[in-house]
Formats: C-alpha cells, sequence, structure tokens
C-alpha cells in the first residue's frame, strides 16, 4: 500500500544563496510577493546578497511566522528574500501557480496552523520540515493548469473591480471636496439646519419593550451600520437610547473618521447607540445633501479639530452642532447630492461583483478539491455562466 502523498513529494527546499544585481523582495500577507520598495513600510537590510536566499520564478516563498495566515507568494521573477522565509522549489508534479492558490484555502490554511508550532499564536512558526509532512490529495498535473489557469482569470477580474471601485472612490471625493473648496454658498452651523438627537428613549421606558438594537462597537470593522440583535429594555445596555421617529442621518460621534454614517427612515422599533448621532434635517436641507456634505474634507477638519480621547476618539453633540457646512439652494442641494448618490451606487455595484467573484472563487475551489467537478468538458460547462461575469469584469 503507497503512503499517502505529503507536500513533501511536491517541493523541496530551495537554500541557494542570493547574488547581485537581483531585486529585493518581501512577502505580504494579502498581495504576495512584492518589491520590497513598493512597501509603504520601507525596511532596510544590511544584509549582504548572499546572505539572503535565491528565489527563482515559479517559487513559493512563505513567512515562516505567518504561514498560517496565508503569508505566501509565488515569484513572477528571480530575486532575493530574507533567510526567515521558506522558498519552495516545485518539482515537476506540481503546477505553483495552482499550489499558490491552493495555499490560500481554508483547508489548507488550517493545516498550516496544525503543523506550526510555538507557545503561542504570534510565536507559531512553520519549518519545512514540518510543512513537508503535511498529507495532502491534489488533483494530476493537467487538473491542476486548468484550474490555475480559471483560478488566475478570477483574480484578475477581482483586482479589476478593486481598480474600479478606488478610482470610483476617488472620483466621488474630488468631486465632493471640489464643491466645498470653490463654493460661494454661505455657511452654516449644523445646529442651525438639522435637529441632533430629536429623541431618545426615557429612563422609564417600558422594560419589556423590545427593539432591534444598533450599537457602535460592533461596527468596528467599518461597516455602515451593524445590527447586534433584537433586544428588550430591560435587557438593554445603557447605551442603548436612540430613536429615529423622522427619517435622519446616523452619524457616529465615536470614531467619526471612519464615516460610518447613513440615512435611516423612520423607525420607532430600532434603537441606536449613544455613540450616534441622529442629525434630522430642517425645511430647505437635503438630507441626502447633508450625508454627503458630513463625510467631506471641509467638515471632517472641524471634526477633527474638536476630537477628544485617544483610543475611541469622539466629538460631543454640542460640538458636532458647532460645525459650518455651504448650504447652496434646495434645488442646488438636489442636483449635488443626486449626483453624488448616483457615483456612490457605482462603488456599491462594483463591491457587490467583487464579493460575488470571490464567493465564486470560494465555491469553485471547495468544488474541486471535493472532487465535487471533474476539470474537463463537464468543468468548462460547470464554469461557463460564472466565467461570464468575471470576464465582464475584466
Amino acid at each position: 500500500m503507497n503512503p499517502r502523498p505529503r507536500l513533501g513529494d511536491y517541493f523541496e527546499n530551495r537554500q541557494e544563496p542570493g547574488r547581485e544585481g537581483l531585486p529585493t523582495l518581501s512577502v505580504t500577507m494579502n498581495d504576495g510577493i512584492v518589491h520590497r520598495s513598493e512597501l509603504e513600510r520601507r525596511t532596510e537590510t544590511t544584509l549582504q546578497p548572499d546572505e539572503h536566499l535565491l528565489v527563482r520564478r515559479g517559487d513559493i516563498a512563505y513567512n515562516m511566522m505567518r504561514m498560517w495566515q496565508g503569508a505566501c507568494g509565488l515569484a513572477d521573477t528571480d530575486g532575493l528574500v530574507s533567510p526567515a522565509y521558506v522558498v519552495l522549489a516545485p518539482q515537476r508534479n506540481i503546477d505553483s501557480r495552482f499550489a499558490y492558490h491552493w495555499f490560500k484555502s481554508d483547508r489548507m490554511i488550517y493545516l498550516f496552523w496544525a503543523y506550526s508550532h510555538g507557545l503561542t499564536e504570534d510565536r507559531l512558526r512553520l519549518y519545512f520540515d514540518d510543512f513537508a509532512e503535511i498529507p495532502i490529495a491534489p488533483p494530476d498535473l493537467e487538473q491542476q493548469q486548468r484550474m490555475a489557469t480559471v483560478l488566475d482569470a478570477w483574480d484578475g477580474a477581482i483586482a479589476q473591480c478593486e481598480r474600479l471601485i478606488a478610482a470610483t472612490r476617488q472620483s466621488y471625493y474630488s468631486k465632493l471636496n471640489e464643491f466645498t473648496s470653490t463654493t460661494t454658498s454661505p455657511l452654516r452651523r449644523l445646529d442651525e439646519i438639522a435637529r441632533l438627537n430629536v429623541r431618545s428613549l426615557p429612563a422609564k421606558t417600558n422594560p419589556d419593550f423590545e427593539f432591534d438594537y444598533f450599537d457602535i462597537a460592533a461596527a468596528d470593522d467599518g461597516t455602515d451600520e451593524e445590527l447586534s440583535g433584537r433586544i428588550s429594555f430591560a435587557c438593554a445596555p445603557s447605551r442603548a437610547r436612540r430613536q429615529v421617529l423622522n427619517e435622519g442621518v446616523i452619524y457616529s460621534t465615536v470614531r467619526p473618521l471612519l464615516r460610518r454614517l447613513f440615512i435611516a427612515k423612520s423607525r420607532p422599533d430600532a434603537v441606536y447607540s449613544t455613540g450616534y448621532s441622529i442629525i434630522e434635517p430642517l425645511e430647505n436641507c437635503s438630507i441626502i445633501f447633508l450625508k454627503h456634505m458630513l463625510v467631506s474634507n471641509h467638515v471632517e477638519k472641524q471634526v477633527y479639530a474638536r476630537l477628544t480621547g485617544t483610543g475611541y476618539p469622539a466629538i460631543n453633540e454640542n460640538d458636532l452642532g458647532e460645525i459650518k457646512l455651504p448650504i447652496p439652494d434646495l434645488a442646488c442641494q438636489t442636483l449635488i447630492g443626486g449626483g453624488l448618490t448616483e457615483i456612490e451606487k457605482k462603488i456599491s455595484l462594483y463591491s457587490m461583483y467583487s464579493n460575488l467573484l470571490r464567493k465564486q472563487r470560494r465555491g469553485l475551489m471547495q468544488k474541486v478539491l471535493a472532487g465535487g467537478i471533474e476539470l474537463g468538458a463537464q468543468f468548462d460547462a460547470e464554469i461557463s455562466q460564472e466565467s461570464a461575469l468575471a470576464g465582464e469584469i475584466r
């Protein structure tokens, strides 16, 4: 009976010294192998070229301390890497493009964690000898190559989505800040054009009153709003107070520069944390226009000057009310707000495409590794509909 194949049957540990004239490369968590000069936080090295490890085109290099988090990369050129990395030289029975995608799968990440050693997670290391012992069952080489081609296409489509998102977001803020820097509209205090915190639950609210609770603490990942769950007043924390009885802008007064704000419709059975301020515009102030203005550089500079605290800087509502905004006539507000909203819709659409492509990619990898589809004619038919979206984005 043949022993089960292991990663050591597919990769050797390349330990060749580096040489003069090659670029110095780094392994990143999300972007694979990059030139060290491209890193935002550049790190200088005192090592000579021959004290580095040589990585050849097609090799995979990984960070021993972060492989259990997916810190590896596929080299597209010869180069120099830190001797703290492990360089994997692929054998003839493995396609390194496929292996790189494979190493990012949930199953492989789990195995890298399981075979790493250390007293605590921040000290876990995956040495090559342990890496080589991990049991695997990859598809045959032809299937690996087909899979790698498809996954490369998916990654290209996802990257294109991300570029579109970044470019469209830049366009949004450019147009927003162009208006605030060139307008001749009069400046008005926020508390002159809107009411802040129109309604809060009184302390003597019926203990059995139930509501959907939105908590600022649950939205630290930068999402617009986060539902903590259905809860009764008797069980709610003391910060569960803000109600929206009329349409209003929900503005985070805790870490406001994270731009956690959105428009909420009238909904008495929804209660927000006191970490949010409910801003209800008065007549002659468009709520859509107001929402956009609150993330402009013009406003955020004023907010920044009024922040207090360090770990969770915040602005109190009295100071928030003093913020001044340019307020043109209502027709102009509607025009500006509508244009900016259309750009926001494009960002949301591209984000939806990106998330869908990522979901399809994960599902495709899981199907193949589980033996759920054949990488032949059936495979081509299985992905044809999904790949149409990838091709459209690219």
